[in-house]
């Protein structure tokens, strides 16, 4: 995996790097299950830039309530979400798309200003007030969660053991480039801003 320890080494903040790694690990293991915290959640197959390139990835799923059909995900590796993309994305799924959940991976720089209080106030202005026991239509993950997802033992379980080791190695080194997101992270968020320059 040394290969790809240089490629983070050299472009860290490459949104497009991290959706070849996404798309792989999303679909070869249960980290979609994780992050949207369905039991049993599988995606079967994914497109890049659906729906006229309004996300960045869209998976094909299986749910076994039959409530989710696809999961869309939406990347921000050091930049931020705009209102009105935000709400052009939401008001897809509302109208167009009732079985699809939106996710949106916060990574680097972008955990701090794409918010969960941010989103849900962006949502409150489209969607009426959710039941308690309704699911949400979408979800915020950063990269301290995706580590943790990453490091589950039994993020693997039930999968075809023929690429489990290349899966769990991928899950590693990715793991380990979110750590070095994550730190930074924490670096800016306790550094004022007027010392701020890149890390």
């Amino acid at each position: 995996m040394a290969a790809i320890d240089l490629l983070f080494d050299h472009k860290s903040d490459s949104e497009r790097l991290h959706q070849v790694l996404l798309s792989v690990l999303l679909l070869r293991s249960r980290l979609l299950e994780r992050v949207l915290g369905v039991p049993g959640l599988q995606a079967l197959d994914f497109d890049w830039e659906p729906e006229r390139r309004l996300y960045d990835l869209a998976f094909t799923v299986q749910d076994p309530s039959g409530g989710i059909d696809r999961v869309l995900v939406e990347l921000k590796v050091d930049s931020g979400l705009e209102q009105e993309q935000f709400e052009r994305q939401l008001a897809h799924l509302r109208d167009k798309a009732p079985k699809s959940r939106l996710v949106y991976l916060v990574l680097g720089l972008s955990a701090i200003t794409v918010t969960e209080p941010r989103l849900t106030q962006w949502s409150a202005k489209l969607l009426p007030p959710r039941e308690p026991s309704a699911p949400p239509l979408w979800f915020r993950c950063d990269a301290a969660e995706l580590s943790q997802y990453l490091a589950d033992p039994e993020l693997l379980s039930g999968l075809d053991q023929a690429s489990h080791r290349d899966v769990r190695d991928l899950a590693s080194a990715y793991r380990d480039a979110l750590q070095s997101l994550s730190d930074r992270t924490r670096r800016f968020a306790t550094t004022p801003p007027a010392r701020w320059k890149d890390p």
